[in-house]
């Protein structure tokens, strides 16, 4: 079981980033992959669990 620990920070209202770590053992989840859902617009968490997703407009989405 992980845990998504969103940090949302808006720089332009173009970005969401963030880290995801295992809930349990506290340790980074890498290369879990992040999705707006209605964009199609993912990515891929780093070594450190981190991610940082660009998209072109604000908008109001789910997070997977």
């Amino acid at each position: 079981m992980f845990v998504l620990a969103i940090g949302l920070s808006a720089f332009a209202q173009t970005s969401l980033k963030g880290r995801v770590i295992d809930d349990a053992t506290k340790n980074p989840v890498v290369e879990a992959k992040i999705t707006l859902v209605n964009q199609k617009i993912s990515t891929m968490t780093n070594a450190s669990g981190e991610f940082l997703l660009l998209y072109l407009e604000a908008v109001d989405e789910e997070i997977v």
